[in-house]
């Protein structure tokens, strides 16, 4: 009994390993631009309404760093976690920050390590997370630079 307990740790621990080093993907990615000067209130307006065209509901923050837009998916999306875009910096010198999966991939660690007793149903969850999150970056990414292109003054 105790050679197959420890053999079956072993199994697990290499089944762990295996599916935590193979997916790890969080999206954070962060572009900047350079004399654009863009308002960047109208900026942050145009991105919380990308999420708005898409059924998420949005909260959108200034602070002193700058603007803050989180957008919370409903059930209707399959995305697991809130997307947050962080606008920073000066109308010529700023960045946006696209930051999410992080949620997503713990539930493909913890679902992989309990698919050994029947928790596979979170590997698929989170998996089908990421794969949303993918397509709507880049969604994303192609709207935030018409955006930037059409309110920059500067050129």
């Amino acid at each position: 009994m105790i050679a197959l307990s420890s053999y079956y740790i072993s199994f697990s621990k290499m089944f762990f390993k295996y599916h935590f080093a193979s997916i790890n993907v969080v999206a954070c990615l962060k572009e900047k631009w350079i004399n654009d000067n863009v308002d960047l209130s109208v900026l942050s307006r145009n991105i919380a309404e990308f999420f708005g065209e898409r059924k998420f509901s949005i909260s959108l923050k200034e602070d002193r760093n700058g603007f803050t837009v989180v957008a919370s998916p409903r059930n209707i999306h399959g995305i697991a976690e809130n997307i947050t875009v962080k606008i920073s910096g000066s109308p010529n010198d700023f960045s946006v920050e696209f930051v999410a999966g992080s949620r997503s991939n713990s539930l493909v660690r913890i679902g992989s390590f309990l698919s050994l007793i029947g928790g596979g149903f979170l590997v698929s969850k989170g998996l089908d997370s990421l794969e949303k999150l993918e397509v709507l970056e880049k969604h994303f990414w192609i709207y935030v630079h018409r955006a930037v292109a059409e309110l920059a003054t500067g050129k």
